[in-house]
């Protein structure tokens, strides 16, 4: 119902929003499921996160990453301008000397691809990109990272803050689209929210995000809370579908009234 998002239907849908419903995505959790994942290195729930410590251990292992007892930020995302992956390389240098190490999957527009190679090639060790579509490489970072990098210019929906989220992996996002949907800032004096926004569509906001998320992280007793408002959300189908179906009942109801009418 904005100018930027609404591509010229926006006074159409503003003046039409009371009859505008919208509904998230779901998560599949015959796929997702941090409990009984097959793909990824070892089981954990809300109650029991100590599987979470070995699927981090486990992937930076792997990927020749070195542990720096930090936060371990990942990026899963289409390889376009829209995923706001400029924003990370312009402070790539400032978020590892937070002492945090980055994980990044996907594939995309070629150029966006050779410029975050290049970057790794200097940062071995605290950076590892893989140019790859590799679903079981996916559900272990989302596993074993500390937080996922979601800095989109636009999100009209998105499906990895819910995955991140259902796996204890706090997202940091921009405030757009179906991003905000699911994300909720936290706030430390409360215990409240399940992530870390940043508003402006620039570098350094993203990077102010990231320096909270660590702040938080040198609480364990504050990011354990954190995670547990994160997995302890529920995004799974079963709920997104029960508001279909309530809404396609009042639709009904609606139709229904205008006949007898």
């Amino acid at each position: 119902q904005t100018k930027d998002g609404g591509c010229g239907l926006q006074s159409l849908l503003r003046k039409r929003s009371r009859d505008i419903t919208g509904i998230m995505n779901g998560i599949d959790e015959s796929l997702w499921n941090p409990q009984d994942d097959p793909l990824i290195f070892g089981g954990f729930n809300s109650c029991n996160q100590r599987g979470k410590k070995k699927n981090r251990q486990e992937l930076l292992a792997m990927l020749g990453i070195e542990e720096t007892g930090q936060i371990v930020a990942s990026i899963i995302s289409r390889m376009t301008e829209q995923k706001g992956l400029e924003l990370v390389r312009e402070v790539l240098d400032d978020l590892l000397g937070l002492h945090l190490s980055l994980i990044v999957l996907g594939v995309g527009n070629p150029e966006e691809e050779s410029l975050m190679l290049q970057a790794m090639e200097q940062r071995r060790g605290r950076l590892c990109v893989k140019i790859e579509f590799n679903e079981q490489l996916a559900h272990r970072i989302v596993a074993g990272s500390d937080i996922t990098l979601i800095p989109s210019k636009y999100e009209p929906s998105s499906l990895n803050q819910l995955y991140s989220l259902h796996y204890g992996t706090i997202p940091v996002v921009r405030n757009t689209g179906g991003l905000i949907d699911a994300i909720m800032d936290f706030n430390p004096s409360d215990g409240s929210g399940n992530g870390f926004i940043f508003d402006e569509y620039n570098s350094s906001s993203l990077l102010r995000a990231v320096k909270r998320a660590c702040e938080v992280h040198s609480s364990p007793k504050m990011w354990k809370k954190l995670v547990n408002n994160a997995m302890e959300a529920d995004f799974s189908w079963k709920k997104s579908a029960s508001l279909y179906k309530n809404l396609y009942s009042e639709c009904r109801n609606i139709y229904q009234d205008q006949q007898e009418g």
